[in-house]
C-alpha cells in the first residue's frame, strides 16, 4: 500500500474523514502545517491528476499526531474517534 492509501483508509476507519479542521490539527500535533489543500491531494485516489503523493515523514507526522490526540482524549475521559450518532450509517 502507498502512503496516501493507508493516509485514506485511516481517516475512512476512524471517521475523521468527516472532521478536516481535526485532520489538521492532528498533523500539527505531529509537527507539521498542513493545508486542506494538501489533504485533499493525498485523499485522492491513485490515477486521478489532481492527487499527489503522500511522503513519508507526512504520515509519520500524522500517525504521531493521531496518537497524541487519542492519548488527550483518553486522558479527558472522551472517546477519541467518536462519530456523532446522525452521521453513523445504518444507526
Amino acid at each position: 500500500m502507498r502512503n496516501n492509501e493507508v493516509f485514506r483508509q485511516t481517516l475512512l476507519l476512524t471517521g475523521l474523514s468527516l472532521n478536516k479542521p481535526l485532520i489538521q490539527k492532528i498533523f500539527a500535533l505531529g509537527g507539521l502545517e498542513v493545508t486542506q489543500s494538501d489533504i485533499r491531494r493525498w485523499r485522492t485516489p491513485k490515477g486521478q491528476r489532481r492527487g499527489g503523493k503522500m511522503k513519508e515523514s507526512a504520515l509519520q507526522a500524522f500517525y504521531n499526531g493521531f496518537f497524541i490526540y487519542r492519548d488527550r482524549q483518553a486522558e479527558a475521559g472522551t472517546p477519541p474517534f467518536a462519530i456523532p450518532r446522525d452521521q453513523k450509517k445504518g444507526g
